[in-house]
């Protein structure tokens, strides 16, 4: 007999400030991120409101470097939170701008994650 899938049950806030009672599955779905990726979801969460990036200014709030862990957990928490459109911190920008702040990005990702440098978009 082949196991089941377990459904868990507890409240929700999905689209709503009130909780309401909710039955949900998890699922694990693999990932296979590229650097560019990362890099975006790195975006989202440093340079999606920061004000100066147009103007070249690299924000305080961006670290200089970062673990493996901590991007891929950043990219994880705001997977979940924006769902697939995690390039859309820079559509505000200029292509200059944006090719100054993807390379910021991508410094970090390269950094931490050395064996992904020559593959890129």
């Amino acid at each position: 007999m082949s196991k089941g899938i377990k459904v868990r049950t507890g409240v929700a806030h999905k689209g709503t400030p009130r909780e309401r009672p909710s039955a949900w599955i998890e699922v694990s779905v693999p990932l296979q991120l590229e650097s560019w990726e990362l890099a975006d979801g790195l975006g989202e969460r440093f340079l999606r409101n920061e004000e100066g990036v147009e103007d070249g200014k690299r924000p305080a709030a961006l670290p200089e470097s970062m673990t493996q862990q901590e991007i891929v957990r950043i990219y994880k928490d705001e997977l979940l939170y924006w769902g697939t459109n995690l390039g859309t911190w820079s559509e505000r920008l200029d292509e200059e701008a944006r090719e100054r702040a993807t390379g910021w990005l991508t410094d970090i990702v390269l950094d931490a994650f050395p064996e992904m440098r020559g593959y890129g978009r």
